[in-house]
């Protein structure tokens, strides 16, 4: 079971703004899915259903982690053409940090 505790944020104020990944959210839905294709998908007979998990939860953090590293600031060039894109012009990396509430 997944508990879903809420950490009230006030997202936007006038001259900064604050974006959350919820997890938890996510979590739920991709294990919900992935046991879903699991029931469903001949393919996947052979796979272990925790293991199949597993594999899933372990892509997804890398794809988060990789969304992260286009608005973080690390020292490279690699993200400026898609924060240019995306943020009128601007390339400057948008400060991020991950924390894990000790709730």
């Amino acid at each position: 079971m997944i508990e879903d505790k809420v950490l009230m944020i006030n997202p936007v104020a006038p001259d900064q703004r604050v974006w959350v990944i919820h997890q938890a959210a996510q979590r739920l839905m991709r294990k919900d899915i992935a046991t879903v294709l699991k029931k469903t998908v001949k393919e996947l007979d052979d796979v272990e259903l925790e293991e199949f998990l597993a594999s899933v939860e372990e892509t997804a953090v890398e794809v988060e982690k990789n969304i992260v590293k286009i608005f973080s600031v690390e020292g490279t060039n690699e993200y400026d053409e898609v924060r240019n894109k995306f943020f009128g012009g601007s390339t400057a990396p948008i400060p991020t940090f991950d924390y894990e509430p000790n709730i």
